[in-house]
């Protein structure tokens, strides 16, 4: 009635004559062969090329990405051997520096007697 198609205004269509595909249902010329145009985009055949193109993409990069070959697997340290590792050193720092912050502690208890276990200890967490 209004003219104005849900399409836009300036098409004043109700309908869309390009598939899910953008494809046109009909080609320009009769003897252009026909795209496969249908409305869907999850037929047997769709799958199948999905697929195909997957493992044509996936064979490429594993051709052109061999594993190893820019990483030294002999130095090579996963990153989370390496975050076991750094945490067990830092551990293992704080337990050798925990006389010293004893130490710390006791002298800023003498120097600042009304001060809490609490706000001593942030300062040396």
């Amino acid at each position: 009635i209004s003219g104005q198609g849900p399409i836009g205004k300036l098409t004043t269509k109700w309908f869309n004559p390009v598939d899910e595909r953008c494809l046109n249902k009909h080609t320009i010329r009769e003897d252009w062969p026909d795209w496969d145009g249908s409305t869907s985009t999850f037929t047997k055949e769709d799958e199948k090329r999905r697929i195909a193109w997957y493992d044509k993409l996936e064979d490429q990069r594993v051709k052109q990405n061999p594993i190893g070959k820019k990483v030294d697997q002999t130095s090579y340290i996963n990153p989370a051997t390496q975050t076991v590792v750094f945490n067990d050193l830092v551990r293992e720092k704080k337990l050798i520096h925990q006389e010293i912050k004893e130490q710390f502690k006791a002298e800023l208890k003498q120097e600042f007697p009304n001060a809490s276990e609490e706000r001593l200890s942030l300062k040396f967490c």
